[in-house]
């Protein structure tokens, strides 16, 4: 097992921290979403983001089980509609649907009948296999067939977003921290508390830490108060919480190993 799961690739800062090039905010583009693992109980796709991507552009749902071990049927679904659809899209894929994105742009983005770069860009929330921080990746569960991490050097203009400390997306990294432990059991309760919630995440927050690896543009949005903590803070402990989330913070950083500064 590898002390940190990052690649090691060339990285380049984005100067402006704004998130422009996947033309989200464009009117008249086709938004292909992909919900998360849900059962298609709901689709919150459309309010994810504050809205950004669905407000002034067609956001179509594409249809697979969203279920566990679902993700080779979200494959197929997601090529036929890309197969169909015409013009400039966008894939938005969450969780589970960020995983079939993630699966197809492996198989499917150096075919001969792949859309062009030119037409087709991708924004991923909480994405189990971000590549460095993923869930998936950091657990050792990476490479194989159904969990493939997206080639930096792919085709495709890709925007990965994750909430900090939400475990899926954002597992510590660094084992050999003596904070791992610490971050471990708190990125496990961020999975249950911030990984449902993309709602209120701005793209382009000046707040958000962005970096580039080939044409995968990362986004990690700040979180102030550890997840761990948040049960105290609900009891209304809120100096105590303070206090503790000062003590605790720097241990639980020291555990996540970024390519750029994270302040």
């Amino acid at each position: 097992m590898r002390l940190l799961c990052s690649a090691a690739i060339v990285v380049a800062v984005v100067a402006a921290m704004g998130v422009d090039p996947i033309r989200a905010e464009a009117s008249g583009v086709t938004v292909l979403t992909l919900q998360p693992l849900d059962l298609n109980l709901v689709n919150p796709m459309p309010q994810e983001l504050q809205g950004a991507l669905c407000a002034t552009n067609t956001c179509t749902n594409v249809s697979y089980p969203a279920a566990l071990f679902s993700q080779a049927q979200g494959v197929t679904a997601l090529n036929t509609a890309l197969q169909k659809t015409q013009g400039q899209v966008i894939v938005f894929g969450y969780s589970e649907g960020a995983q079939v994105a993630s699966d197809w742009i492996a198989q499917y983005a150096n075919t001969a009948n792949a859309p062009s770069p030119f037409n087709l860009s991708f924004v991923l929330i909480g994405n189990p296999q971000r590549a460095g921080t993923g869930w998936v990746a950091c657990t050792g569960q990476a490479g194989g067939p159904l969990y493939p991490n997206i080639p930096a050097n792919n085709p495709y203009h890709i925007t990965d977003i994750a909430r900090q400390y939400d475990g899926w997306a954002d597992w510590p990294n660094n084992r050999s921290s003596s904070g791992y432990m610490t971050a471990a059991q708190n990125a496990e309760v961020g999975m249950a508390t911030l990984h449902d919630n993309y709602f209120d995440v701005s793209m382009n927050s000046p707040s958000n830490i962005t970096w580039t690896q080939g044409n995968i543009t990362y986004v990690l949005v700040p979180t102030q108060n550890l997840p761990m903590l948040n049960p105290i803070q609900a009891l209304g402990a809120t100096s105590t919480g303070t206090v503790q989330n000062a003590q605790l913070k720097a241990l639980v950083d020291s555990a996540y190993t970024y390519p750029v500064p994270v302040p």
